[in-house]
């Protein structure tokens, strides 16, 4: 055991360096009872190659009250929303950026019963004007540097 989790920690810098980036299109499973799960990267809905996919969540702060949401759309259009008041479901959010990979889930009455995000350089598009430049810049610096 302690040699496979020393192997696993050797491993890390590797992958952390290695400039990976992916692909995490827009999903939704539905569950048999009306409950279902969103997820995907906000950066892969915002750079697909339609105009149809989404996903994010937000907070409505209307008079008297506080409401948490998620929502969701694939490329073939299927869109699910959930809504939370659950305080500790709606502080989760708080950690959203552009670079988010968001996973919700609902019940069947659409209450949100899980929201969960994770940002990582890997939910970054790979060829977006912003990664050219940096890739750019880096460039230049090593060709001045050598």
């Amino acid at each position: 055991m302690k040699k496979s989790v020393f192997v696993f920690l050797l491993t890390l810098p590797l992958v952390a360096l290695s400039g990976t980036s992916g692909d995490f299109p827009i999903e939704v499973i539905d569950g048999d009872d009306g409950s279902g799960q969103a997820f995907g990267s906000l950066t892969s809905a915002r750079y697909s190659d339609n105009d149809i996919e989404l996903i994010g969540c937000g907070i409505f702060n209307p008079p008297g009250a506080r409401l948490g949401f998620c929502q969701a759309r694939t490329a073939n259009d299927d869109y699910r929303l959930c809504t939370t008041t659950d305080p500790v479901l709606m502080s989760t959010l708080s950690v959203l950026s552009s670079s988010s990979y968001i996973n919700f889930r609902w019940d069947a009455n659409g209450e949100c019963t899980n929201i969960g995000i994770s940002t990582q350089s890997s939910y970054l598009p790979e060829n977006n004007d912003a990664t050219k430049s940096v890739k750019k810049k880096k460039k230049k610096k090593k060709d001045k540097d050598d």
